[in-house]
C-alpha cells in the first residue's frame, strides 16, 4: 500500500463537528457515520483487531445543505484496497486505489467509462485532487466513480469490491 495522510477517527471527527439543532439535515451526518463506520468498514476490513488497528478517518469535509460532512478514508489493508468517500445527500462519490486490478463485477452500478467532465475534481467536494482519479475503464486498479446517494449503492459497491478480494482475507468469524 502507499503512504498515505492522516486523518481524524470518525467518530471522534463526528462528535467534534455536530450538527446544528436548527438544521433540516443534520441527521444526515451521522447516518454517513454510522453507514461507513458501522457497515463498509466491516466489508473492507473483516477482522475487529484490524478495524480497531486501521479505524475508518476523516480526511476532509465538505458542505451540503449547510451541513459539515466528511471525506472518509477507509484502509483495507489485508486486501490491499484504499477507499475514499463522501456523500452531499445527491450521490456518492468514490475513489479506489488497490494493489491488483479490481474486475468489473459491478455490473451497472456506476458509469465506467464517464467523461472527464463528470470526474472534475470540482465534483468530489472536499476531496484532494490526489483522490480523484480517472475512470474505471482506464485503470482498474486506481478509479474514481459516481454512485447514486441511497446507502445501498454505496453498501453495494463495497460488498462487491471486498468479495472479489474476499480469498485474501481470513474467515469472517467475528461478525
Amino acid at each position: 500500500m502507499t503512504e498515505t495522510q492522516t486523518g481524524v477517527e470518525v467518530t471522534e471527527w463526528a462528535k467534534a463537528h455536530e450538527p446544528d439543532e436548527n438544521l433540516i439535515w443534520k441527521s444526515g451526518m451521522w447516518e454517513q457515520v454510522m453507514l461507513v463506520r458501522d457497515n463498509i468498514h466491516m466489508l473492507l476490513v473483516n477482522r475487529y483487531e484490524q478495524r480497531k488497528e486501521r479505524p475508518v478517518e476523516v480526511v476532509s469535509s465538505h458542505h451540503s445543505k449547510s451541513v459539515e460532512l466528511p471525506v472518509f478514508h477507509v484502509v483495507a489493508e489485508a486486501i490491499g484496497v484504499e477507499l475514499w468517500t463522501r456523500g452531499n445527500f445527491f450521490n456518492w462519490q468514490v475513489s479506489v486505489r488497490s494493489e491488483d486490478p479490481v474486475q468489473d463485477c459491478f455490473f451497472r452500478l456506476f458509469n465506467k467509462q464517464p467523461s472527464e467532465r463528470d470526474l472534475n475534481p470540482v465534483y468530489f467536494e472536499g476531496f484532494d485532487r490526489a483522490w480523484v482519479f480517472g475512470p474505471y475503464a482506464r485503470n482498474p486498479r486506481e478509479f474514481s466513480a459516481t454512485l447514486g446517494y441511497r446507502s445501498g449503492f454505496l453498501f453495494t459497491f463495497a460488498y462487491l469490491l471486498a468479495e472479489q478480494f474476499s480469498w485474501k482475507q481470513p474467515p469472517k468469524e467475528d461478525w
